[in-house]
């Protein structure tokens, strides 16, 4: 009686690892969401920006608080980072940016797991999970369903850093470039108005 219990919970236990490697666990669809170029709204603590990914090697951040970083520009590629502001353009040591492009690691992580296969799904509470290994890290996206994202955390060595994100649409990003050319255009207006 106990091998035969045996051998069920080994076939069952099998089946439950292809299922979930195979996309059998719903992770298809958020594959899918997940595809490039993204853009997420995303806070952390005082910190909070809009992060457009374009490839897993090329992140924009455009900074919306607190309001001395306002107007800010993070970009990060495979030639490093850079902030601009009102025109001007400075490199930066890849730290400095660290908390805002930790975001870009998280889902690039969890991109990367997705397609290869070696992630982990689970529940916390009402929200669903996927995590990831990344580097030292444990990646997780905490989501509802594939097209309502709740949070992006990264574990490692008991430090915890937690971003409350949205998963924009397209509409939504073609709108919201939109809205912000619109609005650098008037902030080019304004001080061309006060310096002239």
């Amino acid at each position: 009686m106990k091998k035969i219990i045996t051998v069920l919970l080994s076939a069952v236990l099998a089946l439950t690892l292809f299922c979930g490697c195979a996309g059998g666990d719903g992770t298809d669809a958020l594959r899918k969401a997940l595809e490039y170029p993204l853009t997420l709204d995303a806070e952390s603590g005082e910190l909070a920006f809009v992060l457009t990914l374009e490839t897993n090697e090329n992140a924009t951040a455009k900074m919306t608080a607190p309001r001395t970083l306002s107007g800010l520009d993070l970009v990060k590629n495979k030639n490093g980072v850079t902030a601009s502001y009102k025109g001007m353009t400075v490199p930066l040591p890849e730290a400095s940016a660290g908390k805002v492009f930790a975001l870009a690691d998280i889902v690039n992580a969890v991109r990367t797991a997705l397609d290869d296969g070696t992630y982990v799904t689970g529940r916390d509470g009402d929200l669903k999970t996927v995590s990831a290994a990344c580097g030292d890290a444990v990646c997780t996206l905490y989501y509802i369903d594939e097209a309502h994202f709740s949070s992006a955390e990264m574990s490692c060595g008991g430090k915890k850093t937690v971003y409350n994100i949205t998963v924009r649409q397209a509409e939504e990003q073609s709108s919201a470039v939109s809205a912000e050319q619109s609005n650098q255009s008037k902030e080019t207006v304004q001080d061309a108005e006060k310096s002239g």
